[in-house]
């Protein structure tokens, strides 16, 4: 996940949202009119920089769900707020498999615990690290999986599996608790390690010596930072995470 940096809300919003009060109807998200949602989506699609709010993969106009991060059935008041509005992917929601599903779709209509701030909110500072698994076969396989040291955070990032779940055998996931987003979904981690492994030979080939270039890392970094007509690498923040974590000592003394 990355920070959103919410813009203003769209005046079709704004105006659509005073004409209901005004004429005392209710305020439901399925009846805004379909040029309202447009402009919506449209306007998420921009701030997001055409990635899923959650997971980071590429999101287009009609590859997209209009995400409440506070649900609609538990949180009424919000339901046209703008800035609990995010745009999300579609996370698989036609697969029959819910071990498949992830993101806004396997969310639900639970919120989630009260540490999992929203990547739109001012304080969002989401304790997540990446950590790749490589496969015993090849390099090729490997996986990049979504980990947290904060427990509330991991529960609400991954479908791990409560002690409850623990005690009673559960194969899959945990059914005890309220939101997950199912980020270590098996196509995504598979995805992820993919994208990084693309850098990972994009840094090799810049490279003379046998050791990495921390200039080609900068580089990198700053391309996975910057929107290229609008939009963002899949991933970015994933690979810039990596990136400064492995290239933390150089990028300090070069920016001392």
């Amino acid at each position: 996940m990355r920070k959103i940096e919410k813009q203003s809300e769209p005046t079709a919003l704004t105006n659509y949202r005073n004409e209901q009060k005004k004429n005392k109807l209710a305020l439901n998200f399925e009846n805004l009119p379909a040029d309202v949602k447009a402009i919506i989506k449209k306007s998420l699609l921009e701030e997001q920089g055409y990635l899923c709010c959650y997971c980071m993969k590429k999101i287009e106009y009609d590859t997209m769900k209009v995400e409440h991060f506070k649900t609609q059935n538990q949180n009424q008041e919000l339901v046209l707020d703008y800035h609990n509005l995010l745009g999300a992917c579609e996370g698989n929601q036609k697969h029959n498999d819910k071990a498949k599903h992830h993101c806004d779709t396997c969310k639900g209509g639970d919120d989630f615990n009260d540490s999992f701030k929203s990547p739109a909110s001012k304080d969002f500072n989401l304790k997540i690290s990446y950590v790749e698994v490589r496969s015993q076969k090849t390099y090729e396989e490997g996986k990049m999986l979504i980990k947290s040291a904060d427990f509330q955070v991991e529960f609400d990032c991954n479908k791990i599996k409560c002690d409850e779940c623990k005690k009673e055998n559960d194969k899959v996931f945990c059914h005890h608790k309220e939101a997950s987003l199912n980020l270590n979904e098996i196509d995504i981690i598979k995805k992820r390690y993919r994208i990084w492994k693309g850098v990972t030979d994009e840094l090799s080939k810049a490279s003379k010596k046998e050791t990495w270039s921390p200039r080609k890392a900068q580089e990198l970094i700053e391309k996975y930072q910057t929107k290229k007509e609008g939009k963002y690498p899949e991933f970015c923040e994933m690979v810039v995470f990596l990136l400064k974590k492995r290239f933390k000592n150089e990028l300090e003394k070069t920016h001392n």
